[in-house]
């Protein structure tokens, strides 16, 4: 588990305070708001957020065109982000069983375990277990794009 206050334990903050905690996913954060999915990330239900780390969203909008003009296209924007969230709890432990989960789009993360590292649709978890109240959250290296 990785703490996020000296202070505080991480079950005590909500997802979406764990995300703004940590500081290395501003860049999420602020696409979490523009696309209205803060406030599912804030709620009380039980989530589980696959988030790319600051470093994977800039790669990512460096590199195309399309991320670029997708940031300002907040429907389209709350597709791709809700596509790394998925209902309920699951720690790293708890992903090794299953091949696919449905993110709140309805669209499957293909889940594979490789090298003794889980993979979400093929990026690596950089972090993993991270506890709020409201779930869990895993730092991913990477976006998970659409099919």
């Amino acid at each position: 588990m990785t703490a996020i206050a000296p202070r505080r334990r991480a079950a005590e903050y909500t997802l979406l305070d764990t995300v703004r905690a940590l500081g290395r996913f501003s860049r999420f954060v602020e696409l979490l708001e523009r696309a209205g999915l803060d406030r599912i990330v804030g709620g009380a239900e039980p989530m589980t957020v696959f988030a790319p780390s600051d470093r994977a969203l800039e790669r990512l909008e460096a590199s195309s065109p399309a991320m670029q003009a997708l940031v300002h296209d907040p429907a389209r924007l709350e597709q791709l982000l809700a596509g790394h969230i998925v209902t309920g709890r699951y720690r790293e432990a708890d992903l090794v069983p299953f091949t696919r989960l449905p993110s709140l789009t309805g669209a499957h993360l293909h889940l594979s375990l490789g090298d003794g590292e889980v993979h979400v649709s093929g990026i690596p978890l950089l972090t993993p277990d991270i506890l709020a109240t409201n779930g869990v959250l895993h730092e991913l290296d990477g976006v998970v794009l659409p099919d």
